[in-house]
C-alpha cells in the first residue's frame, strides 16, 4: 500500500484547483490518497498556523506509516504540496513525519538553503515550478515569513 498526502496552499479553497486535481492520478497509480485540508487562511496569519499544522500532522503521519507497514509491508509515504502546503510538508518532515518522498508544486520555500532542511526519511524531493505563479513572485516581499 502506497500513501499520498495532498496539501494545498494558503489561499486555496481546500485544494479544489490545485492538489485535489492530482487525486485520480495517484489513485490510478495504486496510491491510497488523503487530502489534508486546513481551510482558507488569511495572509497575515498563515505563517503562524504552519507550525501548528505541521506538528499536529507529524503524529498522524507516523501512525499512518505504521499502519501501512503492518497491513501491507509497504513504507512509501509521499507528501504532495502546492505553495504553502510545501512549507507545511517540509516542516512536518523535519519534525519527524516519515515521508519517503516530497513533491513540491510552486513551493513557497526559501531557495537560499537556510530554511529548506527536510527530514532524514525523505529519499527524493521533486520540485515543479512555474515562473508564472504570481503569488510566489509577490511572496518574496513578505517580511519575516517562515519559508
Amino acid at each position: 500500500m502506497k500513501v499520498a498526502l495532498l496539501v494545498h496552499g494558503f489561499a486555496s479553497k481546500g485544494g479544489k484547483g490545485s492538489t485535489d486535481t492530482l487525486r485520480p492520478y495517484f489513485e490510478q497509480a495504486g496510491y491510497l490518497v488523503y487530502e489534508l485540508d486546513y481551510g482558507y487562511t488569511l495572509l497575515p496569519t498563515f505563517t503562524r498556523v504552519n507550525k501548528k499544522l505541521a506538528l499536529s500532522w507529524v503524529g498522524w503521519a507516523r501512525a499512518l506509516a505504521g499502519l501501512q507497514k503492518d497491513l501491507s509491508g509497504g513504507t512509501e509515504l509521499v507528501g504532495v504540496g502546492h505553495s504553502n502546503g510545501c512549507a507545511i510538508l517540509r516542516l512536518a518532515s523535519w519534525l519527524g513525519a516519515p515521508f519517503t518522498q516530497l513533491i513540491f508544486i510552486n513551493p513557497a520555500l526559501n531557495t537560499k538553503g537556510r530554511k529548506t532542511r527536510i527530514g532524514p526519511t525523505v529519499k527524493r524531493v521533486h520540485v515543479w515550478h512555474s515562473s508564472s505563479d504570481k503569488a510566489l513572485r509577490v511572496a518574496r516581499f513578505i517580511p519575516f515569513h517562515t519559508w
